[in-house]
């Protein structure tokens, strides 16, 4: 038995956590039990748990995938924290120590923004600034806190400084995001240093934690020296700057210009399925809203040309049914019954556009019709007669996709066969994979089909395969999940587990909880 996977805001150990709503995550597994009971969070302000702050108490509420505490948490600040779960049958889980801190929130900064011009000692732009400084023998801990502007590089004691944690800032605030790097150990105790950047301007607070509890602050400043180039902070001839982590731009190969408009509402959508954190999708539902409101009419959606429109307006329809659903789960019910009905007028303009009863879609773009497929915007003959055509050209060129299909199309085929042939989805209402369908779609020209994926709940493993008389599939469940197993047709014969179901209660679907599975289907 174990607790991993210990997560805030959906990232392990951040630097930077918001103090408002911060959301905790894990994954429990190798119980006994099926189900989590109760569960159980404190935080402390120190390793061994002797500085406490909050205790949830043993509640039956808590769910592992986004509990979000009732607790007032500091800026700058780390915390440590665990969690226990019980089971149905008794057993008692304790997490490991993991810790976070807390980020600036809205402190006032105390340097002001640095620039070769605005430095002392030198009358014209110069390439660097830096700062000599003391750092205290009983030095603890250390943290640069920095806003830039261009793209500065950060040396202390001519050592490169990389690998910080991006924090984005309320929208309230004047400084839209900053960097947290953690250089306690760049810095020589007891001895002067030196902090320099190059090629940029910066806006910095270098916070230094002695053994006594006592802060130094070192902010930057208009009497910071100019300094010229130096070869000992220089990178090397060749050498590739590291990316900072949680600054790595998202890169697009051929991504359609659509899909980077619509990810503003079916992104915050996906996130909620995949992770259950629903602050997370209050915080987004109005960027949601509002990207559906700036189209505005359905005929601004359907624009371009013939496979350029059939895209935006597919997306479009996605982008308010999810903003529908989104409203729903936040039980804001007027908006909700406003998009639903919105979706259906945008689905019916779409069927007049594009779909003819006769002779089909008009189109020949494989995006377009994987993206009507997903969308379900066909009649159901038409959708079974697109399903054909895509499977037939992906068993035909075995993934050889027209060269001027987008390179993003394979992530949308590998989650086509995570959901459509093995047939695992989340569900809204057990957000998180709390709750899944496994409706797997086998085909008789595969031998059979696997995967395994980790989700929020934990690992989920299916597959099925042909046998000589029917149809084998297996599936593993994690703890504290439930799935509902739709089986694709129906069988003379069905066994679980070793276990015949008797032929007159022959189910069409099955509840599985947490557990593995071996489902037997004759078929002669």
């Amino acid at each position: 038995m174990r607790i991993r996977e210990m997560q805030v805001n959906h990232e392990k150990q951040p630097l930077g956590c918001t103090c408002g709503y911060p959301v905790f995550s894990w994954i429990t597994e190798g119980c006994k039990g099926k189900r989590q009971k109760q569960a159980r969070m404190r935080i402390f302000l120190d390793s061994e748990g002797k500085r406490e702050v909050y205790d949830s108490d043993w509640q039956q509420d808590i769910k592992s995938t986004a509990f979000c505490p009732n607790v007032q948490l500091s800026p700058r600040t780390r915390y440590f924290w665990l969690v226990q779960v019980r089971t149905e049958r008794g057993e008692k889980i304790t997490s490991p120590v993991s810790w976070f801190e807390t980020g600036k929130e809205q402190e006032t900064w105390y340097g002001t923004w640095l620039t070769p011009e605005k430095t002392q000692n030198q009358e014209s732009a110069q390439k660097g600034a830096g700062k000599h400084f003391f750092v205290p023998e009983d030095l603890v801990s250390a943290r640069l806190y920095l806003c830039t502007r261009g793209n500065p590089k950060i040396f202390i004691n001519k050592k490169k400084v990389s690998n910080g944690y991006r924090v984005l800032a309320n929208k309230e605030e004047e400084i839209p995001s900053y960097m947290i790097y953690n250089v306690t150990s760049f810095l020589k105790k007891g001895k002067e240093n030196v902090l320099q950047f190059w090629d940029g301007e910066v806006l910095g607070e270098l916070h230094m934690e002695s053994s006594t509890g006592r802060e130094n602050v070192l902010a930057t400043e208009e009497t910071w020296e100019s300094v010229v180039s130096d070869a000992a902070c220089t990178e090397k001839k060749g050498e590739q700057e590291p990316e900072d982590r949680q600054d790595r731009a998202l890169k697009f190969s051929k991504f359609p210009e659509a899909l980077h408009q619509y990810a503003s509402a079916l992104l915050p959508w996906k996130q909620y399925l995949l992770s259950g954190d629903e602050v997370q999708l209050a915080e987004q539902y109005g960027t949601m809203q509002k990207w559906v409101e700036d189209i505005h009419t359905v005929d601004k959606a359907l624009c371009g040309t013939a496979d350029q429109g059939l895209v935006s307006a597919a997306l479009y329809y996605g982008s308010v049914l999810c903003t529908a659903k989104a409203a729903k789960i936040l039980e804001i019910r007027e908006a909700a019954a406003y998009y639903k009905k919105l979706a259906k007028e945008v689905k019916q303009a779409f069927s007049e556009a594009y779909l003819e009863k006769e002779e089909g879609l008009y189109t020949q773009s494989l995006t377009a019709r994987i993206l009507i497929l997903y969308w379900n915007l066909a009649p159901e003959k038409m959708q079974k007669q697109l399903l054909e055509q895509v499977k037939e050209e992906l068993e035909c060129s075995e993934m050889k996709i027209q060269s001027e299909e987008p390179d993003w199309i394979y992530g949308i085929l590998e989650i086509w066969r995570y959901s459509v042939v093995c047939g695992l989805k989340p569900t809204a209402t057990g957000s998180g994979f709390k709750r899944a369908v496994l409706a797997p779609k086998p085909e008789r020209s595969r031998k059979g089909a696997s995967c395994t994926y980790e989700s929020a709940s934990g690992t989920y493993r299916t597959s099925w395969k042909w046998t000589e008389d029917g149809i084998v599939f297996r599936a593993a469940i994690p703890f504290d999940a439930k799935v509902r197993f739709v089986f694709p047709f129906v069988g003379k014969q069905i066994k679980v587990n070793g276990k015949r179901c008797k032929e007159e209660k022959m189910p069409e679907k099955l509840v599985l909880h947490a557990g593995t599975y071996e489902i037997e289907m004759k078929l002669k």
